[in-house]
């Protein structure tokens, strides 16, 4: 497997039409994990009327059917940091009736800085945007200030930018859930993208709202009880 070719495959499903949804896990510890599913079924079956093409047409590699190290799978030569996040970090294919349809990605108890290091490496080939943002998250353990704007347009006005280009171009549906360890005391501000699902979950909508000049608070504080 070539060097870039994990760079190049954010960069790939970035730039289609797909569906992402990513499940962000805040643990009392002050670490974050996440599981990120990316569903091509859409991209394939415009492919397939367009091209007659498919998935496995497009330079696209197999993903292994049981749960691999990045590290693995990956296969490259790395600084000794990178390679201690890819070996806590898996991978595998997602499958609809032993057709393979996309992938899902793990990364497990990544400390804010780790998270940020990553996402960093994620987004080299995707011109700088990043599935994750972790940006938006500060999170001691106890407190989520979650940055609204940053979630869903990225960091910095050449991000958000290339986020807008990409949505007028691209027919991109991200899914962003929030799970806490410890119950959700309170929630300071409000957002109409922001739902409480129960007293452990949150779920971000990314869908533009009924009144999208109306401005709402950026940044919102969620307090959990230890």
């Amino acid at each position: 497997m070539s060097k870039r070719f994990i760079w190049s495959l954010f960069a790939f499903f970035v730039l289609q039409s797909c569906a992402v949804t990513n499940t962000f896990t805040f643990h009392d510890d002050a670490t974050i994990s996440t599981e990120t599913v990316v569903d091509m079924r859409k991209m394939e079956e415009l492919a397939q009327s367009e091209k007659g093409s498919s998935i496995k047409n497009l330079n696209m590699a197999s993903f292994p059917k049981e749960w691999q190290t990045l590290y693995a799978f990956k296969n490259d030569t790395l600084s000794a940091e990178t390679e201690d996040l890819l070996k806590r970090s898996a991978i595998k294919g997602l499958f609809k009736e032993e057709k393979e349809v996309g992938f899902q990605l793990r990364l497990d108890h990544f400390t804010p800085e780790e998270c940020e290091k990553m996402s960093k490496t994620l987004s080299k080939s995707a011109q700088g945007i990043s599935i994750f943002n972790f940006s938006a998250f500060q999170w001691d353990g106890e407190t989520l200030l979650l940055d609204m704007k940053m979630l869903e347009k990225g960091k910095g006005e050449d991000a958000e930018e290339r986020v807008a280009q990409m949505k007028r171009m691209f027919n991109i549906e991200v899914n962003n859930t929030l799970v806490f360890e410890n119950r959700i005391k309170k929630i300071k501000g409000k957002h109409p993208n922001l739902q409480k699902i129960d007293a452990h979950t949150l779920r971000i909508v990314t869908t533009e709202t009924a009144d999208s000049k109306k401005k709402y608070p950026e940044q919102i504080e969620i307090v959990t009880r230890k």
